[in-house]
């Protein structure tokens, strides 16, 4: 189930791929096409590394049982998956499940690999948090599959934002009111909303039609 000597054998095999490929056919390829090449590989490696890194882990089994900061003993109960999604692409991570007879279980890999609730990477959720502060939501996801291959759905997007943000009233809380002998006076501008008033140049003649008679 967790095979690390697989997945090295498989990251080594794609590395020795990448090299064959631009000491080989890439010559014949521009500069542009090599690069594009080398870059879809690269992630696709970064796949497979951070499948090694989390096959490592075991699935975050601690045991037969984990005991809990409360007292509690909770028995290994069955592993169970999820998705978890990068820059790289998409990993199903297998995950074992501590659950008693009362109250929540637990995953001890969601704790100590610090996975968010979200499906996607906070890395992910990241660099998509910086692209609308001045883009789109549309033209965020399509700068980001351009460059990663893949396209969230707009509706996570739509989710995450506000969940990112959740944070910032607290911490200009906690940072308190400055001294008043830091602050520098206030400059006041005052603003009506009317428009201004156009002055023409010259008179403008207006001619008004009648009929014969009047």
């Amino acid at each position: 189930m967790f095979d690390v000597e697989k997945s090295i054998t498989q990251a080594n095999g794609m590395f020795n791929a990448l090299v064959g490929y631009v000491r080989g056919a890439g010559q014949a390829h521009n500069a542009y096409q090599v690069e594009v090449k080398v870059f879809r590989d690269v992630l696709a490696m970064g796949l497979q590394l951070m499948g090694m890194w989390f096959e490592t882990k075991a699935g975050g089994d601690v045991g037969p049982a984990l005991a809990t900061e409360a007292g509690q003993v909770l028995p290994r109960e069955a592993l169970k998956g999820r998705r978890y999604i990068m820059v790289f692409g998409e990993l199903g991570l297998p995950r074992w499940y501590y659950h008693g007879d009362e109250g929540p279980g637990l995953f001890p890999l969601d704790e100590a690999a610090n996975l968010p609730e979200s499906t996607y990477s906070y890395f992910v959720q990241d660099l998509l948090g910086q692209g609308v502060a001045g883009k789109t939501y549309d033209e965020v996801l399509a700068d980001f599959e351009k460059l990663f291959g893949f396209r969230p759905p707009k509706h996570t997007l739509e989710e995450m934002v506000p969940a990112a943000a959740v944070d910032a009233d607290p911490y200009y809380e906690t940072l308190g009111v400055p001294p008043p002998e830091t602050e520098r006076g206030l400059l006041v501008a005052a603003v009506d909303g009317k428009g201004v008033p156009m002055v023409k140049e010259k008179p403008v003649l207006y001619f008004v039609a009648t009929t014969q008679g009047e």
